[in-house]
């Protein structure tokens, strides 16, 4: 959802935004389930892949042996268990404490807050070209001085003439 100033909306007669906490909740239920599918996913295609190029050693790998007391399967869940607890921990850990140095109360005093210690964003036109026809077009623009005058090297187009050779 788009959240801007009431000014903003003046100016650019944008349609007013209402935000109900059952859209945030559905919204965050939508992006954690997408991260969990996308992590699920991985790491079974990645299971499939060393399926795949070892066979025999997978298999070696989930049965325990005598020496060791678990099986290299076991062991690599214990280490993707603690992996991700640590990763999700620290990052949460770290994100919790910058919100509560922040002083905030919630996510629209927070943004206003780390928005007025972060530098003003102002767009700016661009007189240099952003369409090109094909990749010629654009290493000719690339190879050229960005005022268009002089090229860095001399290139032949191919719409030009060539000087000819004369035949004796």
């Amino acid at each position: 959802m788009v959240n801007t100033s009431q000014e903003a909306n003046e100016t650019l007669n944008l349609p007013q935004v209402t935000k109900n906490s059952s859209d945030t909740l559905a919204s965050a239920t939508f992006l954690t389930c997408v991260a969990a599918g996308a992590g699920i996913f991985a790491f079974a295609s990645t299971l499939a892949s060393a399926r795949k190029t070892d066979p025999d050693m997978f298999s070696k790998g989930q049965i325990a042996s005598v020496p060791m007391a678990e099986s290299g399967v076991q062991l690599a869940i214990r280490a993707l268990k603690w992996g991700t607890f640590y990763a999700v921990g620290g990052c949460g850990l770290f994100f919790y404490g910058v919100w509560k140095m922040s002083g905030a109360n919630d996510m629209h005093e927070f943004r206003m807050k780390v928005g007025s210690m972060l530098p003003r964003l102002t767009p700016t036109v661009h007189n240099s070209r952003t369409e090109f026809e094909g990749l010629t077009d654009l290493m000719t623009y690339l190879a050229t001085d960005y005022s268009g005058q002089t090229p860095k090297t001399k290139t032949e187009s191919y719409d030009e003439p060539k000087e000819q050779i004369p035949k004796d």
